[in-house]
């Protein structure tokens, strides 16, 4: 995961497309580098307020002209506690995958005795170039307190988040980050 991100900081000095935008509680870092014959899609979650609810939050990207390369979607959540850094690895079985979009959901950890700073989330993935330009939305969603049984998400092309499943009460808040680029 630290040498993923390390790429990703490195990447950025070459970038191709680079846009970051921010609100009062979270903060979106997209990127789209161009590989040749495909692209690397990414974004990257800063939180700038504590999270009073720690439920089950997800992550998504998803693209205006490609498609996802199937298997690609890599990422992770680090968090510090009074315990010290913690890093958890995004597992590929784990990933929601559409054509245009990738999804990957995590329970944020609670804590007890103390409190969960530095809290930061990365989700990256190759597609197949399509078309002269395209579009990404990096998009975070923070579950409200709730009820859900086995919820799963879809993104459509505009970044917007679905979660379908049996959910009662269930609702996300939402904030997406937008780049685009030509090749």
């Amino acid at each position: 995961a630290e040498s993923t991100y390390q790429e990703y900081l490195h990447s950025l000095m070459s970038r191709d497309a680079s846009k970051t935008h921010e609100n009062a509680w979270m903060r979106i870092h997209t990127t789209i580098i161009d590989k040749g014959n495909y692209a690397q899609v990414s974004a990257a979650f800063t939180w700038l307020s504590d999270l009073v609810w720690r439920g089950t939050d997800v992550v998504g990207l998803s693209i205006t002209q490609g498609t996802f390369m199937g298997g690609t979607g890599s990422g992770f959540h680090s968090y510090k506690d009074y315990q010290g850094s913690h890093t958890v690895n995004f597992l590929l079985k784990d990933f929601s995958e559409q054509g245009h979009g990738i999804t990957y959901k995590f329970p944020l950890v609670s804590y007890v005795d103390s409190k969960v700073t530095n809290e930061f989330s990365f989700i990256q993935a190759s597609i197949h170039k399509e078309g002269q330009s395209e579009g990404l939305n990096g998009t975070y969603g923070h579950q409200r307190l709730s009820v859900a049984l086995v919820p799963d998400f879809s993104i459509d092309r505009s970044g917007f988040l679905s979660c379908v499943g049996l959910n009662v009460g269930m609702t996300y808040d939402q904030y997406s980050g937008y780049v685009d680029t030509a090749w």
